[in-house]
């Protein structure tokens, strides 16, 4: 499958194992070959293998919607200290950096939030609810006009099932993309199936499952 927009290209192949091996000709009355020699030229050729149906779907949506990451640098920005140590975990596992956030915006954030975490993963906490543009809209925003991340991840929980939040999540995200079109953005969290449509439609990525986020991108 070769993406339109940015000719990135994901293959499923089957038959990695010796049991799915059998199981190919079983079904196919052909051989499946050396699964070491079809990675290699997955590599070699610069595709993204997905093993599993589930991360076939999620990686195509992911192309169609998001702009390709120009490098490894991950900003996460949680209201949960221990989901963003999960996602942190995750970011490691597939290579990615947490480089730190800019002290200019740390500052500026501690300030509204003394008891929040400016490391990376950045846990602006639940604090976010009672003042919306100035621990999480400000940051983001800052955080995006910085140039220190090469793709956003926040996770927020529930918030995006709030009437009151949800209206204002889309108006950060769309001002975001405006601000920074060719950066990944990604809101992971619960949102209705209607307000999820319109952050991809402005080319906002949206995941219940942080960990998604992390691999996908």
């Amino acid at each position: 499958m070769s993406c339109m927009k940015c000719g990135c290209r994901m293959v499923t192949k089957v038959g990695r194992t010796q049991a799915g091996a059998a199981a190919a000709m079983s079904h196919t009355a052909s051989l499946s070959g050396d699964d070491a020699i079809y990675q290699a030229l997955i590599e070699e050729t610069g595709a993204v293998r997905a093993y599993s149906i589930d991360e076939m779907f999620r990686l195509a949506q992911a192309f169609s919607v998001l702009p390709m990451p120009l490098g490894d640098r991950l900003g996460v920005f949680t209201a949960s200290g221990g989901v963003g140590t999960m996602m942190a975990d995750t970011a490691s596992d597939e290579g990615l950096q947490l480089p730190a956030l800019p002290s200019s915006i740390a500052d500026a954030l501690r300030k509204r939030v003394a008891f929040c975490s400016t490391t990376n993963p950045v846990d602006i906490t639940g604090q976010f609810i009672a003042d919306y543009e100035g621990i999480f809209d400000q940051t983001l925003m800052a955080a995006v006009g910085s140039g220190a991340f090469d793709a956003i991840v926040a996770f927020l929980a529930a918030g995006g099932l709030s009437p009151v939040l949800a209206p204002k999540f889309l108006d950060t995200f769309r001002r975001l993309r405006s601000a920074a079109p060719q950066l990944p953005l990604v809101f992971t969290g619960l949102m209705t199936h209607e307000h999820t449509l319109e952050m991809q439609a402005m080319g906002v990525l949206v995941y219940e499952e942080p960990s998604y986020a992390i691999t996908t991108l």
